[in-house]
């Protein structure tokens, strides 16, 4: 038997089978050229159920498997993009208590209309360094409309979410390259997607102020952001919305530098993005120094770094998603009892009081407008001897009342009133 007439009878057996059963054959083949076959599986039907039909065939000694397509929707890939890390990735949304409290409230902010459709969690369940939540909407009446999961893991001292999924949202195509997100979400379901891109504080980023989609089934996403943390947020909307999914996406870090003047003048564009606030803060992170400070205990994350620059001797504060700058160059040379002392920034919930005090000095101690008072640890920048206090005052002890007065104290343990009315309301002081 010639090889044309062997792969004619092989075929006329695959059309036999073919119209026998609802099963649709694909044959992906690896060469152009005529291939002698070397080995016909054994084909199998099954009564009431679809035929699987395997066949073997060499192709430049590549075996490729032929199989049939079952019918119905894909499978959803993956619900979260490919390579994103949810035991590393930063939070999006954070609230106080517990695991179960920050879920609830997340819950709340992202659906609209709750409790409606039907919005439930079930209890947390702890896997490894993030904690899980099962969330789902529908009622008995209705059934279940969508489910999924809310990942959190705590940072600076708080719980936070760092991933919501939807069970048949398939999110594993979305990218983030510095520049811009891009990629294309598909689902499973009927209802209509829509995407927001949001940055960091949880506003609309500047390319794309607005919802938008309203596709079945796959959706693209191309959205600019540079060199900034950018949120997604996927909603499958039927009347309301029924379903959510979030990532947030952060940029690489910049190269190591010792220059921060230089590294904001390179990476500056014409249109200010990323914004002066998000560059600045990208320099710092980048910097080159000593830690001579951070932040103890379960409370936020924070470092001051010393650098010699060309333009000096600097210490600057940094942390995580901070907006203000502390970063001063001082000589240790002062004719008071401080330099600089003030609200400057904020992170993590909490407003920073800043100061750089005169040499021999160990610290300072925040009193609030209600009696509450915040000691903070001093600093030595062995470089000059000046020392650097930084006192976080959560926002919730001052939100109706922000004025607070600040005492340094001294090397034999008192404490000597700066003289300052401060108010923490208002930073960069």
């Amino acid at each position: 038997m010639t090889d044309l007439e062997l792969e004619e009878r092989v075929r006329a057996a695959l059309r036999a089978v073919a119209d026998a059963t609802p099963t649709e054959v694909v044959v992906r083949a690896h060469s152009r050229r005529t291939p002698r076959l070397l080995l016909i599986a054994a084909l199998v039907a099954v009564a009431g159920i679809a035929a699987s039909i395997v066949v073997a065939v060499e192709r430049d000694d590549q075996p490729t498997a032929v199989t049939d397509q079952p019918a119905g929707p894909a499978a959803v890939a993956s619900p979260l993009p490919t390579g994103f890390d949810v035991n590393t990735a930063n939070p999006f949304f954070s609230a106080e208590g517990q695991a179960e409290n920050v879920v609830e409230a997340y819950l709340r902010d992202r659906f609209p209309d709750y409790p409606s459709p039907g919005v439930s969690m079930e209890a947390p369940a702890e896997e490894g360094l993030v904690t899980r939540v099962r969330w789902s909407t529908g009622s008995e009446t209705e059934g279940e409309l969508a489910s999924g999961d809310v990942f959190l893991r705590q940072v600076d001292g708080a719980w936070g979410v760092v991933a919501t999924t939807t069970d048949d949202l398939d999110l594993s195509d979305l990218a983030y390259d510095g520049d811009r997100v891009i990629g294309t979400v598909t689902s499973t379901s009927d209802e209509s997607l829509f995407v927001e891109v949001r940055d960091w504080r949880g506003d609309f980023v500047r390319q794309q102020p607005e919802r938008f989609g309203g596709e079945v089934g796959q959706l693209d996403v191309d959205v600019a952001n540079r060199l900034a943390p950018t949120t997604v947020r996927i909603l499958q909307v039927g009347g309301t919305v029924l379903s959510i999914a979030e990532v947030r996406f952060d940029p690489s870090p910049l190269p190591a530098h010792r220059d921060f003047e230089r590294c904001v003048t390179d990476h500056t564009t014409r249109e200010k993005e990323p914004t002066p606030d998000i560059l600045g803060r990208l320099c710092s992170d980048a910097l080159d120094g000593d830690v001579i400070g951070s932040g103890a205990g379960g409370g936020p994350a924070w470092e001051l770094i010393a650098t010699d620059e060309p333009s000096g001797h600097w210490v600057t504060l940094r942390a995580r998603d901070q907006i203000g700058t502390y970063r001063i160059s001082a000589d240790g040379d002062f004719d008071s009892l401080f330099l600089q002392l003030g609200p400057c920034c904020s992170f993590a919930g909490h407003v920073v009081v800043a100061g750089t005090l005169r040499p021999g000095t160990t610290g300072m101690r925040v009193t609030l407008g209600d009696g509450t008072a915040i000691a903070a640890e001093g600093f030595e920048d062995p470089s000059t001897g000046a020392v650097h206090s930084i006192a976080l005052v959560p926002l919730r002890l001052i939100a109706d009342d922000a004025t607070a007065r600040v005492e340094v104290r001294l090397a034999d343990g008192t404490f000597e009133d700066a003289g300052l009315d401060l108010n923490l309301a208002i930073l960069g002081g």
